[in-house]
């Protein structure tokens, strides 16, 4: 089974908004936007391959990117694009990769870089909820540093697996109908795993 490590991660704003995993299941098929089940369960939630408007929803920058939408039945771990809806999480989970940049502090706007070497190494479990700016001796909540768009805190998410960094992004009709479902503004990160 292909397990990718390049992910394209949707998530409420307010890291409390909650949608229950059945509710966003069934609103995301209803759009077309996931297809069928692949009846594997991944570590965190229920696998779905792309649904037939999929492509409405997502918008791949650059030109012809080499996409593939169904797995290889002669190859299980050939790429390709699946959806993944993790169950909901009963306190906002705090999420990044390798890939995670050093914010800048709120306060005196240097750079927190020893803060994001620590997350590149640091089991998922042991993140913590608090930021220390070393320059200015600030207290900082991780889920208001701006993480550019590589990590994030969140009870809810969507995970599109095989996605680039920066080679899609969300259209303003998933995230309006994504914001009418939660009355929270819908985000988007890049994630690596490893």
């Amino acid at each position: 089974m292909f397990i990718s490590k390049l992910q394209l991660h949707l998530f409420p704003e307010n890291p409390e908004t909650t949608l229950p995993q059945n509710e966003l299941i069934n609103a995301l098929a209803s759009m077309a936007f996931m297809g069928d089940a692949e009846n594997k369960a991944d570590h965190q939630g229920k696998r779905f391959l792309t649904g037939e408007k999929f492509l409405s929803h997502l918008c791949f920058l650059g030109c012809s990117p080499d996409i593939e939408f169904l797995p290889n039945s002669e190859d299980p771990d050939s790429p390709y694009i699946y959806i993944e809806i993790p169950e909901t999480h009963p306190i906002p989970q705090f999420t990044s990769g390798v890939n995670v940049k050093a914010p800048r502090c709120s306060e005196c706007k240097k750079e927190l870089t020893g803060l994001a070497t620590f997350l590149k190494e640091a089991d998922s479990i042991c993140k913590p909820d608090k930021a220390h700016c070393q320059h200015c001796n600030s207290v900082l909540a991780m889920d208001r540093l701006n993480w550019r768009r590589t990590a994030y805190s969140s009870r809810t998410r969507i995970i599109i697996h095989n996605i680039y960094e920066s080679e899609a992004v969300p259209d303003d009709l998933l995230l309006d109908q994504l914001y009418k479902l939660t009355q929270s503004k819908w985000k988007y990160a890049f994630i690596r795993i490893t």
